[in-house]
This record gives structure tokens, C-alpha cells and sequence, in this order.
């Protein structure tokens, strides 16, 4: 593969990675069309592997600062365990308190 056509399929999965769409088969497909056959499954797990290394990259400050709040929230103790399934409160909004009064959990 030359490294120009590697360059053009690395701006390929740039651009369809953000997109609704499939980057893989983008990789698949755009070689085949221009006549320069399949890149193969090494390139394109390559490319992908640099794909989330961009995006962890880029967000790296922001995973950071969230991991970091994690930890202190933990350490603290001051965090909330949300509820992990939703029961009868979720499903009628107030539990059923309006037209059952008197009714405690």
C-alpha cells in the first residue's frame, strides 16, 4: 500500500468514525471502488487502534477531571447509588400517593 493511499484511508476513517455510519466497512469499500483492493484486517484495526487513541487523546483532560471527581466523591462517601431497576414509583410517577393516601414505603 502506498502512503498516500494509507493517508486518504486514514482521513476516510477520520471522517466517517463521527458519522452514523460504518468506518470499517468505509475501509473496505473506498479501496475496493478506487481499484486498490482490500487494505486488509491489520490496516484497519490499525487505524481504528488510532482512532481511539485520538479521541482518548483529546479528551484526556475531561476523563481525567471525571475520574479525579470519582475518586474524591468516593473518599468523601459523598455520592448517591442510583436506583438500579425502576419499580412502582417510577411507573406511576408519585407511587400511587394521589389516589392512595396513607400509602408509605
Amino acid at each position: 500500500m502506498e502512503y498516500l493511499q494509507a493517508i486518504f484511508l486514514g482521513f476516510v476513517q477520520g471522517v466517517t468514525e463521527f458519522l452514523p455510519i460504518s468506518s470499517t466497512a468505509h475501509l473496505k469499500v473506498v479501496p475496493v471502488v478506487l481499484g486498490w483492493g482490500d487494505p486488509g484486517i491489520t490496516f484497519t484495526a490499525i487505524v481504528q487502534l488510532g482512532s481511539i487513541g485520538a479521541v482518548l487523546w483529546y479528551f484526556a483532560a475531561d476523563l481525567w477531571a471525571i475520574a479525579r471527581g470519582c475518586g474524591v466523591a468516593l473518599l468523601r462517601g459523598r455520592y448517591d447509588v442510583p436506583e438500579v431497576s425502576p419499580g412502582p414509583r417510577d411507573w406511576f410517577g408519585d407511587g400511587g400517593r394521589s389516589w392512595r393516601p396513607g400509602l408509605t414505603y
